[in-house]
């Protein structure tokens, strides 16, 4: 549990004393940052990951994806030119229905 005891958010009354209390008794469980106002964290891989943790969740991911960066950055490449080519397939048909249907009036 990550809390930041100088928050400038709304907290719930006690709160904040009530994580310093359980932090004492659990100080690996309940980890304070002083230096922020509020705790960043995102999802990866279905997990919680806390920006500047101390237990660097994310850094398994972060070296996955450089040590495999080419062959990444070719799989966007590559979709990416997938999507363009679809795209301008859509294009062409939506341009065909739109030259039937002013064909029909």
């Amino acid at each position: 549990m990550h809390f930041a005891p100088n928050t400038d958010l709304d907290v719930e009354e006690g709160e904040l004393d009530e994580f310093l209390k359980k932090q004492k008794e659990n100080p690996k469980k309940y980890l304070a940052d002083y230096d922020s106002t509020a705790i960043g964290w995102g999802c990866l891989d279905g997990k919680q990951v806390v920006y500047g943790c101390p237990c660097n969740l994310a850094s398994k991911y972060e070296e996955f994806i450089w040590n495999h960066r080419e062959i990444i950055a070719e799989y966007f490449s590559n979709k990416a030119q997938k999507m363009q080519k679809e795209s301008q397939q859509a294009k062409n048909l939506a341009n065909k229905l739109q030259r039937d249907i002013e064909s029909l009036r």
